[in-house]
């Protein structure tokens, strides 16, 4: 398999030193006039004739391009003869690229033949010529980062141990939280005979954007060729570790180069770098025809139905029986089929019934040729739901002297029935009273007001009661009356008052209710002293009278 990305990607993955790469640029407009190199192209563009151009792809292999040329990412460029490689690197003279270590002897000539293992595969060569490639490993070494170093791996650019770890207690960091260029880590194995897995864990810390900073890993062949991009460019900062996998299965028993890398475009504002943790290659077995079961959704709360799908796996061509178990007592759960074939599917419906309320696990079971698999979907039956009811409140749930609260009651679960309300525990002498004795609809507020008259002081608690069929709900209020309001009332002093002094002011004063309705009026001409006719007040009936008018004119 080969894939085709930006020659800067390529020459990480190659953990080629391409000294290029370090001049990319962030404008993606294309095509670019007056680029030199294909480092000032975006990804996917390539230098050709002054202009950034999408090129199509100009090898297969390295075998293909000229003279000292390698093939990366299916486009011949410049090998490792004519870049050079870094400290720890070698020019494999096969591949035409930087590849880790330092050559065998360097002479590319025959072993000596004697038997003796080289340091790699721990076999003698029988004479076979190296190349001058070094011998590979035969698993990972140092997956998991916890010698604290990278032993076994080689590095390039910026690249360190870091203690944020998917388990254990380190990882490798490639890049660097300052301004960094293009980094990797890379390792020489040889895959494992059977169905290799490649399987890793990463975290990519990337403030950018995917055009400019990303990660990125491939499994390479002995000859520079890309077996598997096991990571596409990605730039995320999500700050979760995410596991890659990768089936090598068609390169099981090759050499290959494992690449982990992360670019940075050396801005000073989003440094971006990653880490990679846990990389193993799990050595499988050649299985046969086989199937698998997946439940969707895996979850069902009440009535529902989930799909069951078979897939198939080597050739798998034979019909799969279902069969359904867990189901309690009283609820439906049924298969839409009981046979099925891989690459199809079943629909189990649910409904709870009369089954007891709980949390269930139905199994479904698939037979075919000797083998079984299952899969399981788990379902909660939920209880009756709750009885329509309401709830009373008061805002404020205190008040002070004269005034009033708002009563609230809010239906809930359904409740729309009417509530009637009432009050009790006020003073004698003082006068608390609803604005309306009752709430249509289950929901609604009604006001309380509170007068204090001639109560005596204290702190009172005023019951309100509210109550719909056999439901009943009560709020409360503290209600504070700071000292007797006035002793004088309507009967034992005001409208006497009203009549001696107040009668020249207002045709109406003999009468409470008509007082009462233009109290504030009357109130106002009092506390002016504009009387008609010259009729004075004395000070004490003034003062009487406006105490009256202030505590809610009690009777």
């Amino acid at each position: 398999m080969t894939a085709r990305i930006h020659p800067c990607l390529a020459a990480i993955a190659a953990v080629a030193l391409l000294s290029a790469c370090s001049g990319a640029v962030e404008d993606g407009a294309q095509p670019v006039p007056g680029c030199a190199a294909d480092s000032q192209c975006s990804q996917g563009f390539f230098c050709v004739q002054g202009a950034c151009q999408r090129v199509p792809a100009t090898c297969a292999s390295t075998s293909e391009c000229s003279g000292t040329d390698a093939c990366l990412y299916s486009h011949c460029v410049a090998g490792c003869a004519t870049t050079g490689c870094g400290a720890g690197l070698s020019c494999d003279s096969v591949s035409r690229v930087c590849i880790p270590g330092a050559p065998d002897a360097g002479s590319g000539a025959p072993d000596a033949g004697n038997g003796a293992p080289d340091a790699g595969n721990g076999a003698p060569d029988a004479g076979v010529p190296d190349a001058g490639v070094p011998d590979a490993g035969p698993a990972v070494t140092n997956g998991d980062f916890e010698s604290g170093t990278l032993a076994g791996w080689t590095a390039t650019g910026q690249t360190s141990v870091s203690t944020d770890s998917h388990t254990g207690s380190h990882s490798a960091m490639v890049g660097s939280r300052s301004p960094s260029t293009s980094s990797a880590i890379s390792q020489r194995v040889v895959l494992p005979a059977g169905n290799p897995k490649l399987s890793f864990w990463f975290k990519v810390v990337c403030p950018d954007l995917v055009q400019y900073d990303y990660a990125s890993a491939a499994v390479m062949g002995a000859n520079g060729q890309v077996l598997a991009t096991v990571l596409a460019p990605t730039c995320t900062n999500t700050n979760t570790w995410v596991q890659g996998s990768a089936d090598l299965s068609a390169f099981a028993g090759q050499p290959a180069t494992l690449i982990f890398g992360n670019h940075d475009d050396n801005n000073a504002g989003d440094p971006t770098y990653t880490l990679f943790d846990d990389v193993q290659i799990a050595q499988g077995s050649p299985s046969g025809p086989d199937f698998s079961l997946a439940a969707s959704p895996g979850n069902v709360t009440g009535t529902g139905s989930a799909v069951i799908a078979a897939s198939g796996s080597g050739g798998f061509a034979s019909s799969i029986s279902l069969a359904l178990s867990g189901a309690p007592a009283g609820a439906s759960a049924a298969l839409s089929a009981t046979s099925i074939a891989a690459g199809s599917s079943a629909t189990l419906s649910l409904a709870p019934g009369s089954a007891a309320a709980g949390s269930y696990t139905l199994l479904v079971s698939g037979s075919s040729g000797g083998h079984t698999r299952s899969t399981s979907v788990a379902w909660t039956i939920p209880g009756a739901g709750p009885s329509p009811d309401f709830s009373v409140s008061a805002s404020p749930s205190s008040v002070t002297g004269a005034g009033s609260t708002s009563i609230g009651v809010a239906g809930q679960n359904g409740f729309s029935a009417t509530v009637s309300l009432s009050v009790a525990g006020a003073p004698a002498g003082a006068t608390a009273s609803l604005s309306s004795s009752s709430v249509g609809g289950g929901s609604g507020n009604v006001s309380l007001s509170l007068t204090p008259g001639s109560a005596a002081s204290g702190t009172y608690s005023l019951h309100v009661t509210a109550t719909s069929g056999a439901l009943s709900h009560s709020a409360t209020v503290a209600w504070t009356i700071a000292g007797a309001c006035t002793a004088d009332t309507w009967g034992n002093y005001a409208a006497t008052a009203f009549s001696n002094n107040c009668v020249y002011c207002h045709n109406w004063a003999g009468s409470y209710s008509s007082v009462k309705a233009d109290a504030s009026a009357c109130s106002s001409r009092i506390s002016s002293g504009n009387m008609p006719q010259d009729h004075a007040l004395s000070a004490d009936d003034k003062s009487r009278l406006l105490k009256w008018l202030s505590c809610g004119l009690p009777q």
